[in-house]
């Protein structure tokens, strides 16, 4: 009698600690990766892989282990600085890459795979990003966020700033910071948003993993249970004392248990139920205390990609000087400074509806009211987030070009389910790996069906499309050329394997602001990255086809003009160049070597090197618009001696003229 008591108090306790972690209400969990892709990540990492790489490695260790756990949490992917060159210094450069999905540990290490590290490290601003377009319901979901950089913002952005913004906004968000250097001034940087772990050699994945599933066990652990196997589980667990254990009946929120079949030993007196609950606040204190943040306002933005034209700012954007253009060259003496810093391009601040009071709608004489202050709103705004709404806010709202229909074919083959999968294909036996978004609409009704992302194997198979219903559709292709198949017939207990035929990407070269002006001056090498391909030697007058695919494209201005292109199907490309400006050295004393330094990141780099005589007349020189160091010795008879450093701004068709002094 007193064994089988203990036996039952023992797995009353276990049943009801089960229940005080899965509420009827649980949450959906969900984890935010979030990964450098800034010009430092092509390091190499402990001389094998490049940080990059590691990163990849990171994020396949983390989801396996987190699936081991509960492998119905939602993973995404939110990269920076991936998509621009350093030398452009994109602050707003950040991009969800991977959304919000169950069992997508493959989409992401495909996604990691085909992304590759070039740009600057807008982190704060990617951290409010996420928080504003990624993290869009925490009523419904539980938050975390992991960031994997190798180092800290160079932007000029405040994390701490941001950190404690999201605190105040009440997000469920509990940070990891995965560095892959050892740096001491990061820790201390990143102290503010979470816990900072170095992962500098493979050795230290292992514990780096160990240590943020343990932590995160009462967030994974918040998915919902069956009852039924629930109760299946507790009737046949295995009594050590060969006790019959009656079954459990498990109710939820019920007020009275029912009366138990009779059992072969007697029932013990049933525990209050403040014993219970005792129980379960003993339990839940055991978790780890995490952050209780409020939401940002939610942005439905569509998941379009951004226009090369609109999300490749000037850097003259961030220029200080604002004097109109002068009919001759106009002298501006610069200050002899080794300590200037570039200007900085700030995310923008989106405060603005709490300046709006809730209650001025109310009585007709006080509408007014409300409305005056919004001049004063407007005024600090227009300076910086000029150039952010032309980069990012703008191609986004900016309309879809007409559907254009395709031609496409279906091939079937007999199978124990049904199944779609997507084939993009030039019809002459080239299949493409791109991995577009496509839409499912009803033929009839115009209605969304299904909407999902076409992966790939390694092979460049299509991953099969589950849980059809077999039908009629017509199915939308979300990229650039806006491509619609019509009227394909998914038939039931068949692989239908949809063939769309695709035409060829153009490239085309015009100035920015300037289209009517050809570009006459500059000639582009188009380099294919990735697969082996021939490097084309493209005038900037022409317009030249490409297979669908990655490429990089340099231009000869200076500093040279560098991009890298996702190149889409049956689209034309309008690379927009700035036009240059000019700076003129107007010394009448011979300075010597002269070095010019361009911002990389939140450094400067050497990019060309002139002697300046003393000839005013022949000492221009054509740049691109943006911000500069002229590095130069001022008496180069003395020994030892550091070299004086002037920063200057170029701006488009005008003249900086600068004095080396």
């Amino acid at each position: 009698m007193r064994f089988s008591r203990l036996i039952l108090v023992f797995l009353v306790f276990f049943f009801n600690t089960g229940l005080a972690q899965v509420s009827p209400n649980a949450k959906q969990p969900r984890i935010l990766v979030l990964v450098d892709g800034s010009s430092s990540m092509l390091n190499s990492w402990q001389k094998t892989d490049d940080r990059f790489k590691a990163a990849g490695l990171i994020v396949e260790k983390l989801i396996d282990s987190i699936y081991s756990v509960n492998d119905q949490v939602e993973f995404a992917l939110r990269v920076y600085g991936h998509q621009h060159p350093a030398q452009e210094n994109n602050c707003v450069d950040t991009k969800t890459e991977v959304r919000f999905t169950k069992k997508n540990k493959t989409q992401m290490e495909l996604r990691m795979a085909s992304l590759h590290p070039r740009g600057v490290s807008p982190i704060a601003y990617s951290i409010k990003q996420a928080a504003e377009n990624d993290m869009l319901d925490p009523d419904n979901n539980t938050y975390s966020l992991i960031l994997i950089t190798d180092g800290g913002e160079s932007c000029g952005g405040d994390i701490c700033a941001v950190a404690r913004e999201l605190l105040e906004k009440k997000i469920s968000f509990k940070p990891y910071i995965l560095s892959l250097v050892d740096h001491a001034p990061l820790r201390q940087q990143y102290e503010c948003l979470g816990e900072y772990i170095l992962v500098t050699k493979p050795g230290d994945i292992p514990s780096m993993v160990g240590k943020i599933v343990d932590s995160y066990r009462p967030m994974l652990a918040m998915a919902k249970i069956d009852p039924k196997l629930l109760q299946t589980a507790i009737a046949a667990a295995p009594s050590p004392l060969k006790v019959k254990s009656p079954a459990f009946k498990v109710a939820v929120e019920t007020e009275k248990a029912p009366e138990p079949p009779k059992p072969q030993v007697p029932e013990p007196a049933p525990l209050p139920k403040t014993e219970i609950s005792n129980l379960a606040l003993a339990q839940s204190r055991q978790f780890p205390q995490m952050f209780v943040i409020q939401a940002f306002r939610p942005v439905a933005l569509p998941p379009a990609r951004i226009p090369v034209a609109e999300a490749e700012p000037p850097i003259v954007t961030t220029i200080a000087v604002t004097t109109p253009a002068p009919s001759g060259p106009t002298r501006l003496v610069i200050p002899n400074t080794n300590k200037g810093e570039a200007p900085k391009l700030e995310a923008p601040k989106t405060e603005a509806p709490k300046q709006v009071p809730p209650k001025a709608e109310a009585p007709k004489p006080e509408v007014p009211k409300p409305v005056a202050p919004k001049p004063e709103v407007a005024k600090p705004v227009k300076p910086t987030p000029k150039p952010t709404v032309a980069t990012s806010a703008k191609p986004v709202v900016e309309p879809e070009p007409k559907p254009k229909e395709a031609t496409f074919t279906v091939d079937r083959e007999d199978a124990k389910e049904t199944t779609l999968e997507v084939y993009l294909t030039n019809g002459k036996g080239k299949f493409y790996k791109t991995t577009p978004q496509l839409l499912l609409l009803d033929a009839k009704t115009g209605k969304p069906v299904s909407k999902f992302y076409r992966t790939t194997d390694a092979s460049g198979n299509p991953d099969p499309q589950k849980q059809i219903t077999p039908g009629i559709y017509n199915l939308t292709v979300a990229s650039k050329s806006n491509l619609v198949v019509k009227n394909v017939e998914i038939k039931e207990f068949a692989r239908n394997k949809v063939n769309i035929i695709v035409g060829k990407a153009s490239l085309i070269f015009t100035y920015q602001g300037n289209l009517k002006r050809p570009v006459n001056e500059y000639v582009a090498i188009v380099n294919r990255r990735f697969e082996a391909g021939p490097t084309i030697r493209q005038q900037c007058t022409q317009e030249l086809e490409y297979e669908p695919g990655n490429y990089y494209i340099e231009v000869n201005t200076l500093p040279i003009f560098k991009r890298n292109l996702d190149l889409e199907f049956d689209y034309t490309y309008d690379l927009q160049i700035p036009e240059d400006g000019f700076v003129n050295f107007t010394n009448t004393n011979a300075v010597g070597k002269v070095r010019l330094y361009m911002p990389l990141g939140d450094q400067f780099l050497q990019f060309h090197a002139l002697t300046v005589p003393g000839n005013a007349d022949g000492q221009k020189l054509k740049l691109q618009p943006g911000t500069y160091e002229a590095h130069f010795i001022k008496n180069p008879n003395l020994p030892l001696q550091d070299d004086t450093v002037i920063r200057f701004n170029v701006k488009s068709n005008q003249i900086t003229d600068l004095e080396l002094q």
